[in-house]
């Protein structure tokens, strides 16, 4: 009996150590605190963002929203290809 848990500790031991290095290593134990420092310039009302390119540049940003949620429900939606000027003139 003893010799069969030992066989089966060796080979069980590995694959939980392995298990275990895969999720730390991708930071599935990680705490990631809620915060930010900067300041919400504006807000847009577009549901389904789902790409998003920023240009520093020349300060804006290109995003494509697709509202998966009215697609599934039935609803009507608009999908398109937004762009957002962060020009300094036309911020508060």
């Amino acid at each position: 009996m003893k010799k069969k848990l030992i066989i089966v500790s060796i080979i069980l031991l590995p694959i939980v150590a392995f298990i275990f290095h895969i999720l730390f290593s991708t930071g599935f134990f990680k705490t990631i605190d809620h915060k930010m420092n900067g300041k919400i310039f504006a807000t847009v009302p577009i549901a389904g963002v789902e790409d998003l390119s920023v240009d520093e540049d020349d300060n804006f940003a290109i995003f494509i929203s697709y509202d998966r949620a009215a697609e599934r429900d039935g609803k009507p939606h608009q999908n398109a290809i937004h762009i957002m000027d962060f020009n300094p003139i036309l911020l508060p």
